[in-house]
């Protein structure tokens, strides 16, 4: 959320809209990401927000902007956050590099074997997951190699069966035929 003068304040008084807290919402123009620059009420009920139970957009007053705009704007913001982790981590390298020992390398040898234990454990369990992954895979495979085996079988017998019918219906009728001959 942004302040901008010309847009903040609360929605006009006799306006019907309220929030589900029954406040008359506040105006409030979107700062960041894909909806940045459009104007929206808001619940302003202090004790709500202060609890964290905040009821959010209101009622967005802007259309929403072309899908075009909101891919740039999405791929702004995603440059605007990396720059700023870059800033961030540049500056900590900084710090740590000006409170780092080189003589005392007896810290960075411990961390750098808590790292490789934690390295390594995630490698086993990798290991384990990908094993498992190829034992369902081929439960899976002979699940559905059941199944259709199954499913031959069964069309099989139904064709067998079928056949069957028909022959011994021919059989009936033949032998039916040859007593009404005989008669």
């Amino acid at each position: 959320m942004l302040y901008d003068s010309d847009y903040h304040s609360l929605a006009d008084e006799d306006s019907p809209l309220l929030c589900k807290h029954g406040y008359v919402p506040a105006k409030f123009v979107e700062f960041e990401g894909r909806n940045a620059g459009r104007r929206f009420l808001r619940c302003q009920g202090h004790r709500a927000m202060m609890q964290g139970k905040s009821c959010g957009v209101v009622k967005w007053v802007d259309l929403e902007w072309p899908k075009s705009m909101q891919k740039t704007l999405d791929k702004l913001w995603d440059m605007t956050v990396e720059l700023r982790e870059s800033i961030v981590i540049s500056l900590l390298d900084s710090v740590e590099m000006k409170l780092w020992d080189p003589a005392d390398t007896t810290k960075l040898n411990r961390y750098l074997r808590r790292v490789q234990d934690k390295v390594s454990k995630v490698e086993k369990e990798r290991d384990v997951a990908f094993s498992l992954k190829a034992k369902a895979e081929q439960e899976l495979t002979r699940a559905r190699n059941d199944i259709h085996q199954a499913k031959v079988l069964q069309f099989t017998t139904t064709s067998i069966d079928k056949c069957m019918r028909i022959n011994a219906e021919k059989q009936l009728k033949l032998c039916k035929e040859d007593a009404k001959r005989k008669e």
